[in-house]
């Protein structure tokens, strides 16, 4: 029994879901089946027939000949192509009809009697054969090896230890498909598809619907004490919903609530536009017309230094190209993830290297990302961050809480929106010098009855509504 600090852990219930879960993509499995190579490659295989040939010299030897081995992972590669192949199609017959989003996650359901789902049935047991073949050969080989007692080499040691490990590897990716293709399971299951590179991007994603259980069986029931930390535990100065998530017994559990040391009051305005048309009330791309009208002149005038957070990629890149196209920001130096090269760590690097800096970002950019100081000086959030209903995992918890008679949205959909909120509103003020304009294109946080929700689980900011020329004039005088 030990103590155990965690900190940051809103990432914790997210990271136990990932963690007890499981993930396929392409690109990984091929470069992983790549390390070991057909025999004409000079990977792993062509290595452990050196020392085979070094072995056996005019020895006859009871495993699988080198051309049969080679013919088993050129069948494996090619039913990992097919595969991937299949998950898509599977995935196209299921969106609807012009609904070909850049990316998009689709349901997976095992028992699909309908043809597609039949295929990816099928060809995920001829891989775990394949897999389970492949196995057997290269364990066959290492036993004769080590069967022959010959003193090998430093060099020849280390490289079988690495064939070793690939075999380790090998083995959790069988069980990896056959968890989730072949076995019963309760996880949720769905395909993520690009449509850009409908293939290559492909992953395939099970994870449990809640964590809860396992998280207080093996953690935290495990430990003499648990310590967690976070400026975003709770929601309407709750911890409610986070000890839910977590596990957690709320009598047994101490919580600490602690004031920031942070004076927002005068660190932050917060700005909402009102002349931004409701999402619901036009097109997508008339909305994302008059958002990029709206950020242009927000940007000109913060003079760049500008995170701007999407719920959505395809808002995002949609946006992106079109203040590209205007030309208005060309003085600028515009960014968005998933479009300009570079990881999420990248991107804030670059960001911060330029003084007219314009970040598009998503998902990861919500959190853990620090750009303290006047590099960061303006922040948009153009949506409240709900996760859709049709969101895979997002559906299967709305599930289980209607079915024990709950209500999905106070239960689960608002307090998560509220707690991504928060966090994207942490990014603005990393230091007690720090001074920002935080935009909330999303006119439901004045609206709605539930708007409340993410004021009163923020710190007490100013909050200025209006035109956004008139609250172009406030970005003027405060920043």
């Amino acid at each position: 029994m030990t103590m155990l600090l965690l900190t940051k852990d809103i990432s914790l219930e997210k990271s136990a879901t990932q963690f007890l879960g499981a993930s396929l993509d392409y690109l990984s499995i091929r470069l992983f089946i790549g390390k070991f190579g057909t025999y004409d490659q000079s990977q792993l295989f062509y290595q452990m027939e050196e020392i085979v040939n070094q072995l056996a010299a005019d020895k006859e030897i009871a495993v699988v000949p080198p051309f049969e081995l080679n013919q088993l992972v050129l069948d494996l590669m090619y039913e990992i192509d097919e595969f991937f192949k299949l998950l898509v199609l599977y995935a196209n017959t299921r969106l609807a009809a012009g609904q070909r989003l850049y990316r998009a996650k689709v349901p997976y359901f095992r028992f699909n009697n309908e043809k597609e789902g039949k295929a990816v049935s099928h060809s995920a047991e001829r891989i775990a054969f394949l897999l389970k073949d492949l196995e057997q050969a290269i364990k066959e080989r290492l036993e004769w090896i080590i069967s022959e007692g010959m003193v090998l080499t430093s060099t020849q040691l280390n490289k079988l230890e690495e064939i070793q490990l690939f075999l380790t590897e090998l083995a959790d990716l069988r069980e990896t498909v056959v968890a989730c293709f072949l076995s019963e399971s309760n996880h949720v299951k769905w395909i993520e598809i690009d449509s850009r590179s409908p293939q290559n991007i492909t992953t395939f994603i099970a994870q449990p619907a809640t964590v809860a259980d396992k998280l207080k069986e093996n953690l935290f029931n495990a430990k003499k004490a648990v310590i967690v930390t976070s400026a975003s535990l709770t929601v309407n100065h709750s911890f409610q919903y986070i000890l839910k998530g977590l596990g957690l017994d709320p009598v047994l559990t101490e919580t600490v609530l602690i004031p920031s040391p942070f004076d927002y009051k005068k660190q932050v305005q917060l700005l909402i536009p009102e002349d931004l048309p409701e999402i619901n009330t036009v097109t997508l791309d008339e909305f994302v017309i008059s958002l990029a009208e709206q950020i242009i002149s927000i940007a000109e005038a913060a003079r760049g230094r500008m995170l701007i957070l999407f719920t959505s990629y395809d808002m995002l890149k949609k946006t992106y190209e079109l203040i590209k196209e205007s030309g208005f920001l060309d003085d600028y130096v515009l960014m968005a993830q998933g479009i300009s090269s570079g990881s999420p760590a990248r991107l804030t690097r670059n960001f911060k290297r330029y003084d007219k800096a314009i970040l598009l970002g998503t998902n990861s950019f919500w959190e853990g990302i620090d750009i303290p100081g006047e590099d960061l000086s303006c922040l948009c959030i153009v949506r409240l961050p709900f996760s859709s209903p049709e969101e895979p995992l997002t559906e299967a918890k709305s599930k289980l809480i209607l079915e024990r008679g709950g209500n999905p949205f106070i239960e689960y959909a608002l307090p998560e929106a509220v707690l991504r909120f928060k966090q994207g509103f942490g990014r603005l003020i990393r230091t007690e010098n720090d001074k920002g304009i935080i935009v909330v294109f999303d006119k439901r946080i004045i609206t709605t009855k539930y708007g409340n929700s993410f004021f009163e689980s923020i710190p007490p900011v100013s909050v200025r509504k209006g035109s956004v020329n008139e609250l172009v004039q406030i970005i003027h005088t405060w920043i």
